[in-house]
């Protein structure tokens, strides 16, 4: 999925926010149902240098923003049929 015409950071939060699955294992030790990200809590984890989110506070990311091209893949498979496009749909201008 083409991701150009957004900021990283708001491609970040936005699936964060949408990954709503509880987590497994030791990823209940760092979940937080009720955190909502935002766009600046996305940009201080880019500006970290990290590119690739595995598991992001208990919940499933799986996807690399290291490009302008989003493999949807495994978010998806975890989170369901279109849910990654589905959530940036939000992101429309």
């Amino acid at each position: 999925m083409n991701i150009s015409n957004y900021s990283k950071a708001e491609v970040l939060a936005t699936l964060f926010n949408a990954a709503k699955k509880k987590p497994l294992g030791l990823g209940r030790l760092h979940y937080r149902p009720d955190h909502i990200m935002s766009v600046q809590e996305a940009q201080a984890m880019l500006d970290s240098g990290q590119t690739f989110f595995d598991y992001v506070e208990g919940r499933l990311m799986k996807v690399g923003l290291d490009k302008d091209e989003l493999d949807t893949y495994e978010y998806n498979l975890d989170h369901g049929e279109n849910a990654a496009e589905n959530a940036l749909k939000s992101l429309e201008k």
